[in-house]
C-alpha cells in the first residue's frame, strides 16, 4: 500500500506534488489551502479532495501522512492535530516560534508515536552527505573551523510573514537557518555559545525588531569547533554563497549553488595539495533547493521501514534554541551562552 500524503499550504507546498507522483510508494491524498481558486485546480489537476483547513482534512480521514508547509505560527497547531490524530508528519522548517510551542511539539510526539520530521532539507542533499563522510573518515583531521557566506535577495513584500521577524521571517531566519544547521552538522556537537552582529544596511548597534540585512555570526561548538557565518539580504542575485572547513590535515572550499545549483567543492590534503574537485549532477538531485527530492524519501523510508529520521523533534529543538540565541544576541549584542 502507497503512503497516502495530504499536502497544506499551497506556496512552497506546491512543490512537493511532483515529487511525490514521482516516489513509487506514494500517493497524493488531499491539498488543504485557505485560497480556493488555486487549491481547488490543484485538486482538479491531480483528482484529489480539496480542504480549507487541516481540521477539515483530518475529519474526512483521507490521508497517513500530512506535509505541513504552513506559515510558521501555524506549525503548533497543526503539527500537533495532526499527531493526535495519527498522522506522520513532515513539517517545515523552522519548528516554531517560542519554547512552549516546541514543548507541545514534542510532547504530542511522544504520546503518537508517530514519525515526526522537520524539513531541513539541504541535510539530505548529496553535497551534504558527501563532506559528512570526509570528516567521519578522517580525512580533513581534527575540525578547527567553519565557515559560510550567503548573500542574497530578502523577501520584498513587507505584509507576508516570510518578512517579518516576529514569524522567524527574514532571509537570515526562514533561509539562512539551513546553512546554519549544516554548520552545526558538520561541527557534530550542538552550539555552546553565539554572538550575532546585524542590522539594516548603514546601522550599527543592537537590532531588536529590523530584519538585519547583514550580519556576522561567531559560534563556538560544544567540542571546541568555531564558526564564522556572514550574512547580507540586499545583493541583486538569488544566491551567492560558499562554505569552508578546515582541520589538522586538509580542507574543504565550495559552493552550493555551483554547478547546476547542485554544489561543489573542493577537496586539498597533504600540506594544502589539491586532491580533487567533485562537482554534484543538477539532473540527479533538487537543483537550488538542496535535498528537497532527497528529503520526502527519507520520510517515507522511516515511515515504512523505520530508517533513522532524517531530522526528528530533538534535532529541531536544538536548532530553533540556535536561532533563538541569534535572535536574542542581535537584539542585545551580547554573546548569548545556550545550555544543554
Amino acid at each position: 500500500m502507497p503512503l497516502r500524503l495530504a499536502v497544506a499550504g499551497l506556496g512552497h507546498g506546491a512543490s512537493y506534488l511532483n515529487v511525490i507522483a514521482d516516489h513509487p510508494r506514494t500517493e497524493l491524498a488531499a491539498l488543504i489551502d485557505i485560497n480556493a481558486e488555486p487549491r481547488d485546480a490543484l485538486a482538479r489537476t491531480h483528482k484529489v479532495p480539496a480542504f480549507a483547513s487541516v481540521q477539515a482534512m483530518l475529519a474526512a480521514n483521507v490521508a497517513d501522512a500530512a506535509i505541513l508547509a504552513l506559515p510558521t505560527p501555524l506549525h503548533r497547531e497543526t503539527s500537533v492535530a495532526c499527531l493526535e490524530a495519527g498522522l506522520h508528519v513532515l513539517q517545515e522548517k523552522p519548528l516554531c516560534l517560542k519554547d512552549e510551542e516546541a514543548q507541545a511539539i514534542r510532547e504530542a510526539v511522544c504520546a503518537a508515536n508517530r514519525v515526526f520530521q522537520v524539513g531541513y532539507e539541504v541535510r539530505s542533499s548529496p553535497l551534504h552527505k558527501a563532506v559528512l563522510e570526509h570528516i567521519a573518515r578522517g580525512d580533513l583531521g581534527q575540525l578547527t573551523n567553519i565557515w559560510y557566506n550567503q548573500h542574497s535577495m530578502q523577501h520584498a513584500d513587507p505584509g507576508n510573514w516570510r518578512a517579518m521577524r516576529t514569524s522567524m521571517g527574514g532571509k537570515l531566519f526562514d533561509c539562512a537557518v539551513h546553512y546554519l544547521d549544516l554548520c552545526q552538522q558538520w561541527a557534530g556537537a550542538p552550539v555552546h555559545r553565539i554572538v550575532a552582529l546585524g542590522h539594516e544596511l548603514g546601522k550599527i548597534g543592537p537590532c531588536a525588531d529590523e530584519l538585519p540585512e547583514s550580519a556576522a555570526i561567531a559560534i563556538e561548538y560544544a567540542n571546541g569547533v568555531r564558526c564564522t557565518f556572514n550574512f547580507g539580504g540586499r545583493h541583486g542575485v538569488r544566491d551567492d554563497a560558499s562554505f569552508g572547513l578546515i582541520g589538522t590535515r586538509g580542507r574543504i572550499v565550495g559552493n552550493p549553488w555551483l554547478p547546476e545549483g547542485a554544489g561543489s567543492y573542493e577537496l586539498r590534503l597533504d600540506n594544502g595539495l589539491r586532491h580533487g574537485t567533485i562537482s554534484f549532477d543538477g539532473t540527479m538531485t533538487s537543483r537550488g533547493h538542496l535535498g528537497f527530492r532527497e528529503q520526502l524519501a527519507a520520510f517515507v523510508a522511516t515511515v515504512l521501514d523505520g530508517a533513522p529520521n532524517a531530522c526528528d523533534i530533538d534535532d529541531a529543538i536544538a536548532i530553533h534554541r540556535q536561532m533563538v540565541a541569534i535572535d536574542r544576541s542581535l537584539a542585545t549584542g551580547r554573546v548569548i551562552d545556550i545550555h544543554h
